[in-house]
Protein backbone atom coordinates (compact mmCIF):
# COMPACT_ATOMS: atom_id res chain seq x y z
CA UNK A 1 0.00 0.00 0.00
CA UNK A 2 1.54 3.67 -0.90
CA UNK A 3 -0.47 6.55 0.38
CA UNK A 4 0.25 9.66 -1.60
CA UNK A 5 -1.78 12.66 -0.23
CA UNK A 6 -4.78 11.86 0.44
CA UNK A 7 -4.96 8.91 -1.81
CA UNK A 8 -3.96 5.54 -0.99
CA UNK A 9 -2.88 2.87 -3.99
CA UNK A 10 -2.50 -0.79 -3.52
CA UNK A 11 -0.77 -2.85 -5.80
CA UNK A 12 -3.22 -5.68 -6.68
CA UNK A 13 -0.30 -8.67 -6.54
CA UNK A 14 -3.21 -11.35 -7.93
CA UNK A 15 -3.96 -9.62 -10.88
CA UNK A 16 -1.13 -10.82 -12.81
CA UNK A 17 1.86 -12.99 -12.27
CA UNK A 18 4.18 -11.03 -10.02
CA UNK A 19 7.90 -11.70 -9.37
CA UNK A 20 9.55 -10.05 -5.66
CA UNK A 21 12.85 -9.15 -5.12
CA UNK A 22 14.87 -7.78 -1.74
CA UNK A 23 17.90 -6.22 -0.97
CA UNK A 24 18.04 -4.89 2.54
CA UNK A 25 15.49 -2.57 3.04
CA UNK A 26 14.64 -2.32 -1.25
CA UNK A 27 11.85 -4.36 -1.93
CA UNK A 28 10.38 -4.41 -5.67
CA UNK A 29 7.67 -6.11 -7.15
CA UNK A 30 7.39 -6.62 -11.00
CA UNK A 31 4.24 -7.52 -12.41
CA UNK A 32 4.36 -9.18 -15.56
CA UNK A 33 1.26 -8.16 -18.22
CA UNK A 34 -0.87 -10.33 -20.59
CA UNK A 35 -2.33 -8.28 -23.76
CA UNK A 36 -4.99 -10.59 -24.35
CA UNK A 37 -8.13 -9.05 -24.91
CA UNK A 38 -8.97 -7.98 -28.87
CA UNK A 39 -7.51 -4.69 -28.90
CA UNK A 40 -4.06 -4.53 -28.28
CA UNK A 41 -3.73 -1.01 -27.84
CA UNK A 42 -6.19 -0.46 -25.24
CA UNK A 43 -4.58 -3.30 -23.35
CA UNK A 44 -1.40 -1.10 -23.97
CA UNK A 45 -2.66 2.19 -22.89
CA UNK A 46 -4.25 0.40 -19.89
CA UNK A 47 -0.26 -0.96 -18.69
CA UNK A 48 1.23 2.45 -19.75
CA UNK A 49 -1.54 4.09 -17.34
CA UNK A 50 -0.87 2.26 -14.30
CA UNK A 51 3.55 2.27 -14.92
CA UNK A 52 3.05 5.90 -15.01
CA UNK A 53 0.92 6.43 -11.45
CA UNK A 54 3.51 4.09 -10.29
CA UNK A 55 6.34 6.04 -11.13
CA UNK A 56 4.51 9.46 -9.94
CA UNK A 57 4.69 7.06 -6.49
Amino acid sequence: MLKVGGLRLEIDLAAEQVLAAERGKEQIAVEIKSFLSKSKLNDFYEAKGQYDVYVLV
